[in-house]
């Protein structure tokens, strides 16, 4: 196999590694998003991982999806079992986060947070980010991270936190107008870790 697809060449595969027998397997775009990329993946079992798509393709590719999917893939099979356009016209599902109750939430885009039931296979919630500024995105983007009752967030703009229980959205920090976040980061010792173009920032979390 090839480690990584041809230049302008779209579509994206999928690596698995066996620690145990130090095997490395990687699934052909064919057998996955076609024409998409996987933006995000979120185990849900042992034997279903849930993956977010994207119709950006990697360097010198040409956008050739409308829009970005959700899939499930059964990992003893080798086979997406569910893929669906959930939100019409999203192009990407950019991270996911397990929440207390078993539900995903998910950055769509850079613009908005979806809740999805991975039972029903349903979008409940889905939470615009207008007036906050546009989540932080790179490639693992480390945007959010999950701090009791409720979810904290790193966004251009600043620092905010997502109510759990009541899907509602408050700013903690907003930054002067000389700092503009443009990776996330980590969680220690309850400071908020984030990069603002070549230096290296934190927030005290209360």
């Amino acid at each position: 196999y090839k480690r990584q697809p041809g230049y302008g060449r779209t579509g994206g595969g999928l690596a698995i590694y066996d620690r145990k027998q130090d095997k490395l397997e990687l699934i052909q775009p064919d057998r996955l998003l076609g024409m998409q990329s996987i933006a995000s993946l979120l185990p849900l079992s042992d034997r279903h991982i849930l993956l977010g798509g994207t119709v950006s393709p990697g360097t010198g590719g040409r956008t050739l999806a409308k829009a970005a999917t959700l899939a499930v893939y059964d990992l003893p099979e080798r086979k997406i079992i569910w893929n669906e356009e959930i939100i019409p016209g999203l192009k990407q599902y950019t991270e996911m986060l397990r929440l207390p109750d078993g539900r995903i939430l998910i950055a769509g885009e850079r613009d908005r947070l979806v809740v999805f039931n991975p039972e029903t296979r349903k979008i409940e919630k889905i939470t615009p980010l207008t007036g906050f500024g546009s989540l932080v995105l790179q490639q693992g983007s480390r945007t959010m991270y999950p701090d009791g009752a409720r979810v904290l967030l790193i966004l251009d703009e600043g620092i905010a936190e997502y109510g759990i229980a009541d899907a509602r959205l408050r700013q903690l920090l907003k930054f002067p107008k000389d700092i503009i976040a443009t990776g996330g980061g980590a969680l220690i010792d309850r400071r908020l870790y984030f990069s603002a173009r070549s230096r290296l920032y934190s927030y005290l979390i209360k």
